[in-house]
């Protein structure tokens, strides 16, 4: 085997002033909201001159897009490869990456704070990071949808519904209860997680009654 390269110091100290400034981006978004997001408190909450954010990051808003690619959960999914299996299989998949979505979402309060701010501003960082998602995740579905081809399911409209309904109630969660479901509530996270299977189920149905034909 061989030897592991040795990192030299000033890489250490690179790498080590970079994930304190993204992490400042975190803890900002967490505890004081995106509205608190600038140059000069994520410096402060790092313990870093800003002009070395310049350096690592070229700009804030270079900064910013690299905290939400390695944090936002679809973006992470697109770059997973797509089974070649039947159609029943590809269900499954699908399944499974609704359920992560929402175990992802609801236990990321700082990707909570970034959707907030990606529904208040149609601008900058939440603008593109949005139409990215939104591309990424076009690809994605072109890969599942030969698996539908011979059904009725309307792919994107399915998609669309249970990924936005996820949003929402996750993001509505300390408002109020929404059609009587409450997700802090432990009873209900196990409901709608049972209602995802049972939706599946029912489009394993669809596809057993529409083979699919390679």
């Amino acid at each position: 085997m061989g030897k592991k390269k040795k990192v030299d110091k000033r890489t250490k100290k690179n790498l080590l002033c970079k994930r304190k400034f993204l992490k400042a981006v975190g803890i900002i978004l967490r505890k004081e909201g995106y509205q608190k997001l600038g140059v000069n408190r994520v410096a402060e909450v790092a313990g870093v001159d800003k002009s070395s954010l310049y350096y690592h990051f070229g700009s804030f808003d270079n900064l910013l897009e690299q905290y939400v690619l390695a944090n936002d959960y679809w973006l992470g999914v697109y770059k997973e490869p797509i089974s070649d299996g039947t159609g029943i299989d590809m269900v499954e998949i699908g399944k499974n990456m609704i359920l992560r979505q929402f175990d992802a979402v609801i236990n990321n309060e700082e990707l909570q704070a970034f959707l907030r701010w990606e529904l208040s501003e149609n601008k900058g960082i939440p603008k593109y990071i949005a139409e990215l998602r939104e591309e990424m995740g076009h690809e994605m579905l072109q890969n599942f949808r030969q698996f539908f081809k011979d059904t009725d399911v309307d792919l994107e409209m399915l998609a669309a519904i249970l990924i936005s309904s996820i949003y929402y109630m996750i993001l509505h969660r300390n408002q109020s209860k929404f059609c009587n479901i409450d997700v802090n509530q432990k009873e209900d996270v196990e409901r709608l997680k049972k209602m995802i299977d049972k939706i599946a189920d029912l489009l394993m149905g669809n596809l057993k009654q529409n083979p699919i034909t390679k």
